[in-house]
């Protein structure tokens, strides 16, 4: 297994735009969505107008076993 961390960084608008790609977003109405995102947007400007953090890459090799139970010399 290899882990790869990858930081990221979403100014106000590009965070918002993100958010409202996820499903528990996408599920309120309209109005208390938008009531959600100014709310989100005033934390977020008032802490720099940037989100910053990391998202992590794993990767995991294995071998196949063939209907024996043998190992695959692929």
């Amino acid at each position: 297994m290899v882990r790869e961390p990858w930081p990221f960084t979403y100014e106000t608008e590009s965070w918002l735009q993100l958010l409202s790609t996820h499903s528990d977003h996408r599920m309120f109405d309209e109005d208390a969505r938008a009531a959600l995102f100014d709310r989100i947007r005033t934390a977020v400007d008032a802490n720099g107008g940037r989100v910053e953090g990391d998202y992590v890459t794993v990767g995991y090799l294995a071998r196949t076993r063939d209907r024996l139970g043998q190992e695959d010399d692929a």
